[in-house]
């Protein structure tokens, strides 16, 4: 039976504004053996499936530097501490990215997306009927592109590899779990 290694002592070895590099020495139930994990520490995140009228998904396009590519996602981001919820820093992120809102959203669930070097949640959400109320309103550091794609084919988008993303791969998943129980919502 698998059991939870004990945890001998931990510090941080590296600190900036987007993660922690945590150090943790623990030992192993089944040997005793000692050894030393490194694991990022990270701010919660959210994912939006974001869908207008016209059942378009809302996608953005940005260029991601730790692959050197340009990126096809869904919108999303970490939750500030200035967001009383999930859902709420979905709702941030939606219209800062994309300049869209919705009134009706639902929540999707949650994952995480490399526990093996990551500590943090994924929290998804969807949200229906999404219109556009303004222009983006994008950090200094984002240069995004809004790209609006089908329902219908988003499926072979992703079957071609044009959507690679983890967490909008993920997302995706969490929304046709949901299509499947509520079909009525997607006539």
């Amino acid at each position: 039976m698998v059991k939870p290694w004990k945890e001998l002592n931990s510090d941080i070895e590296y600190s900036c504004n987007w993660f922690q590099v945590q150090r943790t020495r623990l030992v192993s139930p089944k040997n005793k053996i000692e050894h030393d994990f490194h694991h990022l520490i990270q701010h919660d995140c959210v994912n939006i499936i974001a869908l207008t009228e016209k059942h378009e998904i809302i996608t953005v396009r940005q260029y991601r530097h730790t692959v050197k590519k340009i990126s096809l996602e869904t919108p999303g981001g970490v939750i500030d501490a200035s967001d009383p919820t999930p859902l709420d820093a979905a709702k941030r992120e939606l219209k800062e990215e994309t300049g869209f809102i919705s009134d009706n959203w639902y929540p999707l669930g949650s994952f995480h997306a490399n526990p093996a070097v990551l500590n943090n949640t994924c929290h998804v959400f969807l949200a229906l009927n999404s219109r556009k109320i303004s222009d983006q309103d994008l950090d200094l550091t984002e240069d995004l592109e809004t790209e609006f794609i089908p329902l219908k084919v988003i499926v072979d988008r992703i079957d071609k590899e044009e959507i690679t993303h983890g967490i909008s791969l993920a997302g995706f998943l969490k929304f046709e779990f949901f299509r499947i129980k509520n079909p009525d919502l997607f006539k």
